[in-house]
């Protein structure tokens, strides 16, 4: 189990992927650990083993205080971000959209376009976190065609079933 840098006991994310190092900001022991990480993100499920490792390679970890802003509506701010542990909560406008908890991501589309961040988060706990920052993942795609194609396609994918899910309702 792991151990948060203050000696208490963190999520089950913790439990059942990886540790915390006492004393600093490092989640993951291993880059493989980043790489499994990554692996269950819906926006990289369509990556191989060898584009996984390329974007785990870019990614850094931070970690952050309860009620820390972690995204902005209307800034462009540009990094995807993965909840390895704590929680986290999405408003527009006032409105509460969604919690997000170990495991979830957010920033995708500022990632993929860099236009403003369409919502704002809040960390609602003290949270680790997996960040990609549009430039370093933007030279990745540029050097990988195949990479961005996969990204693409992942996009499309999802697209579709949104469409799906959005005429299911009416």
């Amino acid at each position: 189990m792991g151990t948060a840098t203050d000696g208490s006991t963190n999520g089950a994310w913790v439990e059942e992927h990886g540790w915390i190092c006492p004393g600093s900001e490092m989640f993951f022991k291993y880059h493989q650990e980043k790489v499994e990480a990554l692996r269950k993100v819906p926006l990289f499920a369509g990556l191989d083993s060898r584009h996984l490792d390329q974007v785990a390679g870019s990614v850094r970890e931070k970690k952050v205080d309860s009620g820390a802003v972690l995204a902005r509506e209307g800034r462009r701010e540009r990094d995807f971000l993965l909840i390895l542990d704590g929680a986290a909560l999405v408003e527009k406008e006032g409105k509460v959209l969604a919690h997000l908890k170990a495991g979830d991501s957010c920033g995708e589309m500022s990632l993929i376009d860099g236009q403003p961040r369409s919502a704002t988060v809040l960390a609602e706990s003290p949270c680790f976190l997996l960040l990609i920052d549009r430039r370093p993942f933007r030279k990745l795609l540029d050097g990988d065609p195949q990479l961005e194609r996969k990204i693409l396609l992942t996009l499309c994918q999802r697209l579709r079933d949104a469409d799906a899910s959005l005429a299911a309702i009416n």
